[in-house]
């Protein structure tokens, strides 16, 4: 059989002393028990007191079959037999509080101590467990020289990386059966060496306990990489602003955790040859972070330009020698090239460039500036050139009047303008024959008057 009595407050003297038939006793909300309760209740195995318990009379639980026996926090016990003659009794459980021992513990099967205070005196003739489990094994040593002490609970020395947030404890439990919490606040959540106490909660059933647990641990700094973006620019322009970036913040932290934000350097300034140059990042320290540094590119571009060229070479003669005027707005001289030179050729004299015309034809002319340390080249500029045969503009006679006889003749003499023309031949001829004739040499004869 089992009592369950979930509102029960208050058991008094001899209740169920020598009841045959008990089991358990499940009691959450009891805060007194009277003397001999359960005395000689032989059936009797589990009996486990709740944290609302304040007082316990003598000889309760004596001569019972009950394994496991805890003592809440603060109750208050009339005797030490409380006990006495349970001889199938392994396992004891002593809250934190109490300065002794709160009775005797004798049976033969007793084995294990759980204690919950960081010190306390025992007499050490009536409790002699094998093992003790607490928070502190030495301060125990002086009262249980013979027993094997271990911690409640064994946090594990461990390493962790830095996250921003307090580390999740690797442990090991010693203690059976318990939901064990561990108090967040007083652990540190930032790098370094780490050793304190922590506020640890067990609990089983309607038993709930807290003891300090010490425990050691380290936090390295977490990676941090810092770098400056790379960056371009054309020659003769202000630096930009640089944008430092970061990889590695944890817990959304940002730049603001830095004790000292770093520092960007370069060698590029307005007037820098274009070029690639790096861009050099340090100082930078933080509590929590092991900063490392990715250098940026500093890209310096050089200037673009253009050529300006308004000539027009549609009509050109042969043996014309043309100064060619394309400019660059870099400052820098073009140069010229034709496509093909039987046609017109590119000399250069005295620091100029011409276009000399060799025959008849269609050529075409380029102008380039190839561009410097400072000026990238500028694209190509073309014209079209057309080359034409050196022809006549005038014919010059030596009179404009003659005046002669029939029968008689004159010799007219021509000249060219110009007279260097391809070709020089003249062909003459006359507006009426009936009245005057002129040969291929251009001698007039008249003929009728």
């Amino acid at each position: 059989e089992s009592i369950n009595a979930p509102i029960l407050t208050e058991i008094g003297a001899h209740a169920f002393e020598q009841s045959k038939g008990i089991k358990t006793v499940t009691l959450p909300a009891i805060e007194s028990i009277g003397e001999y309760a359960f005395y000689v209740c032989e059936s009797l195995t589990s009996a486990w007191l709740p944290t609302c318990l304040k007082e316990i009379g003598e000889y309760p639980f004596s001569e019972t079959n009950i394994t496991e026996f805890n003592y809440p926090d603060g109750c208050q016990f009339t005797g030490s037999y409380s006990l006495i003659g349970a001889d199938l009794l392994t396992d004891v459980y002593i809250g934190n509080g109490f300065e002794s021992v709160p009775g005797i513990i004798s049976g033969q099967a007793f084995k294990n101590l759980y204690l919950f205070s960081p010190k306390m005196d025992y007499d050490t003739q009536s409790v002699k467990p094998k093992y003790v489990y607490c928070a502190y094994p030495d301060n125990y040593a002086n009262i249980f020289p013979n027993a094997i002490r271990s911690k409640l609970v064994d946090i594990e020395d461990t390493e962790y990386e830095y996250t921003g947030n307090t580390p999740e404890f690797i442990y090991r439990s010693n203690i059976p059966g318990f939901d064990i919490t561990f108090e967040n606040n007083p652990i540190h959540a930032s790098a370094g060496r780490h050793v304190g106490n922590v506020k640890t909660t067990f609990s089983k059933s309607y038993w709930t306990t807290s003891c300090d647990i010490p425990y050691s641990y380290t936090i390295k700094k977490a990676p941090l990489t810092v770098y400056v973006s790379s960056c371009t620019k054309k020659y003769g322009e202000k630096n930009p602003e640089f944008k430092i970036e970061y990889i590695g913040f944890k817990n959304g932290e940002n730049e603001d955790v830095l004790t000292t934000k770093p520092t960007v350097l370069t060698s590029v300034v307005g007037n820098t040859v274009p070029g690639t140059y790096p861009i050099y990042i340090a100082g930078a320290s933080a509590k929590n972070y092991e900063i490392t540094y990715l250098q940026g590119v500093f890209t310096v571009e050089k200037l673009t330009q253009n050529i300006n060229w308004s000539q027009n070479f549609n009509t050109t003669y042969v043996d014309d020698k043309i100064e060619l005027k394309a400019t660059s707005s870099s400052g820098n001289q073009v140069q010229y090239s034709v496509s093909d030179n039987n046609i017109a050729t590119v000399i250069y004299e005295s620091g100029k460039y011409y276009l000399l015309c060799m025959q008849p034809g269609t050529v075409k002319l380029y102008a380039n500036e190839d561009g410097n340390e400072y000026y990238d080249p500028a694209k190509q500029t073309e014209k079209a050139v057309i080359v034409k045969s050196k022809v006549a503009t005038a014919i010059n006679l030596n009179t404009q009047k003659i005046a002669i006889n029939k029968g008689g003749s004159y010799q007219l003499k021509a000249t060219l303008t110009p007279a260097d023309v391809d070709n020089n031949k003249i062909i003459w001829s006359s507006s009426d024959e009936k009245v005057v004739t002129v040969d291929k040499n251009g001698k007039v004869t008249a003929v009728n008057v």
